[in-house]
């Protein structure tokens, strides 16, 4: 290359973000307008079954109702047809996982 020459600047294609992670935030965002409610995305939680261990919960939403502390955990699925049974026993086998979402 002459000094002439000017090298042209490589185009970076720019990251895209993942739709799944788009519709976490969306929902974070949604949770986090309700007043005093604690909203985490992507949130360790102690396991119910495995001392010491944590899982992983898409969004974690705490907020008080009266006297009462109510948390929930709610896990994104990104699927363009309704998700069959199989699924859906999964997560909610899941959260039977976690005691801080589950109490039953």
């Amino acid at each position: 290359m002459t000094a002439n020459e000017k090298k042209k600047p490589e185009k970076r294609a720019a990251k895209k973000t993942p739709k799944w992670k788009l519709i976490e935030t969306v929902v974070t965002a949604i949770e986090g307008a309700e007043p005093g409610a604690a909203v985490a995305p992507s949130a360790k939680i102690p396991s119910r079954t495995t001392s010491g261990e944590t899982r992983q919960i898409d969004v974690h939403v705490a907020t008080k109702a009266g006297r009462r502390l109510i948390t929930m955990g709610i896990e994104v699925k990104n699927e363009k047809a309704p998700l069959d049974i199989e699924i859906v026993e999964q997560v909610a086998a899941s959260s039977r996982m976690s005691p801080s979402i589950y109490a039953g």
